[in-house]
């Protein structure tokens, strides 16, 4: 999502030999966490109309996100409801890009990060474009006996870098090679008290290997 407003058409067809009465509605959308979420009022569209027998009709699907989104993967349903044929659910994934030169917050959850392995542990994925310059990266939480990995990969899947020490925290710096990056926090040990760890994303432009 590199930009705050994105629209996209959607095309229902009426094969029924009956004229249908046709509503959309969008479920709130959140990340993986649930610790952030999109309400329902970023989708702008015709939510409601009458599709004859053998018709069709595109309408467009407009999302607005508001500038102060944090940076995330946010997932939810857009219902396509009909008063003749049930309802049609259809899966809506918005990724909110991270901007250089930021700082954010969120959490790795507790419940998913039960073993120490490359396989499990909770893993957040962010995603940002780059610019014609050298970009630091630099992960932090509270207790050096939380242990979070980081890695960087191309849109192939193919990883770039990592940082993968037993510490409070993880940087790497990485010059321009592609325009898009997505980048992976993962939990490698939690404490054993039950809650979700707490952990900052700081990007820079340049080499800043400053800590937060």
């Amino acid at each position: 999502f590199p930009a705050n407003t994105y629209t996209t058409p959607l095309t229902i067809t009426n094969r029924a030999n009956e004229t249908q009465q046709i509503t959309l509605n969008l479920t709130t959308l959140s990340d993986l966490e649930e610790d952030f979420i999109l309400n329902t009022s970023i989708l702008t569209t015709n939510s409601s109309f009458v599709l004859n027998p053998y018709t069709s009709e595109t309408i467009n699907l407009s999302f607005s996100i508001p500038t102060n989104t944090t940076p995330a993967i946010y997932a939810g349903i857009l219902n396509i409801s009909s008063n003749t044929s049930g309802i049609y659910h259809l899966p809506i994934t918005i990724t909110k890009l991270v901007t250089l030169d930021t700082t954010f917050s969120a959490t790795v959850d507790k419940m998913r990060s039960t073993c120490a392995n490359t396989v499990c542990g909770d893993k957040i994925y962010y995603a940002f474009n780059l610019t014609n310059t050298n970009v630091s990266i630099n992960v932090s939480w509270t207790n050096s006996t939380n242990n979070l990995n980081f890695y960087l990969y191309n849109t192939s899947g193919s990883e770039l870098t990592s940082s993968t020490l037993s510490d409070s925290s993880e940087f790497v710096s990485y010059a321009p090679g592609y325009s898009l990056v997505w980048f992976l926090v993962q939990t490698i040990n939690l404490i054993t008290d039950g809650s979700d760890l707490l952990y900052t994303i700081n990007i820079n432009i340049g080499n800043d290997t400053s800590i937060l």
